[in-house]
């Protein structure tokens, strides 16, 4: 590979070739908080939900907030 070539990819994994950086690559474990969420405690209902299937799903919402969170501060320029 050539030098020319190497600097491209380089600068296109940082972001530095697209301007503000805004185009740079996000590494795996960046993302690890999406990966490790747990699986839902809340169901589908049928009926109206009770204080207990709101807790559930207030919980699941709440979890995902967190993740992203997480997420967002490690890619936030």
């Amino acid at each position: 590979m050539t030098d020319l070539f190497l600097r491209e990819k380089l600068e296109t994994l940082d972001g530095s070739r697209a301007g503000k950086k805004t185009g740079a690559a996000v590494r795996r474990r960046d993302l690890a908080a999406i990966v490790l969420l747990r699986r839902p405690v809340s169901t589908r209902l049928d009926g109206s939900p009770t204080a207990d299937d709101f807790n559930k799903l207030q919980a699941d919402v709440a979890a995902i907030f967190e993740a992203l969170k997480l997420v967002a501060s490690k890619v936030k320029p």
